[in-house]
Formats: C-alpha cells, sequence, structure tokens
C-alpha cells in the first residue's frame, strides 16, 4: 500500500532571504548617504546589488560617487546603469551625465 503524500514546510527560498538582505543593505545605504557617510553608502548599496542585482542600484552608487567627487567610479556607475537598463526612461539625462563625467576625468 502506498503512503499519501504528504505535504511538509520547506525551508523559505536563498532567495528570499538574499532579497530580504539586500533590501536592508538598500536601506542602510540611503540612511548613510542621508548621514553624509558617503563611503559607507556605496558599501551598502554595493552589497544590496551582490545580492539582487539591480540598475537603480549602479545608479545610486554612481550619484554617491558624484557627491565624493570621484568622478572615474561615477562614470563607471553610470555606464553600468545603462548597460543593464539602456531603455531606462532617465536614460538620456545619464547619458548627458556621462559626456559631463568624461569631460572632467
Amino acid at each position: 500500500m502506498c503512503s499519501p503524500l504528504v505535504a511538509r514546510a520547506e525551508p523559505q527560498p536563498a532567495v528570499a532571504d538574499s532579497s530580504l538582505l539586500a533590501k536592508q543593505h538598500y536601506r542602510a545605504g540611503l540612511v548613510a548617504f542621508r548621514a553624509g557617510r558617503l563611503r559607507e553608502a556605496v558599501e551598502e548599496f554595493t552589497a544590496a546589488d551582490r545580492l539582487a542585482p539591480s540598475a537603480a542600484l549602479s545608479f545610486d552608487v554612481a550619484r554617491v560617487y558624484e557627491a565624493m567627487g570621484q568622478p572615474g567610479d561615477a562614470l563607471a556607475s553610470y555606464l553600468e546603469y545603462l548597460r543593464r537598463a539602456p531603455a531606462a526612461p532617465n536614460a538620456d539625462a545619464v547619458r548627458a551625465k556621462q559626456a559631463e563625467l568624461e569631460m572632467c576625468w
């Protein structure tokens, strides 16, 4: 006689944990940015991006690097943003910023 299939509670996938942790890093990055702790903001946004890759995080990192006065790093992050989201609504503005940074760097 076959035993009935019994549903068991399975652990949540690691993706859910990664997503939650990514959100925590993102929020910590926002707090750090607003408090002027720019290096910490970059670290938190980068950690969030490793866990849940996002074009928006590349954009956020670029903005922080700009605020830090690091045009080369800002440019690289804006280029990554455009690579990830070439049809983003703000793509033209980002391309203009790219051109500006290329002239400075």
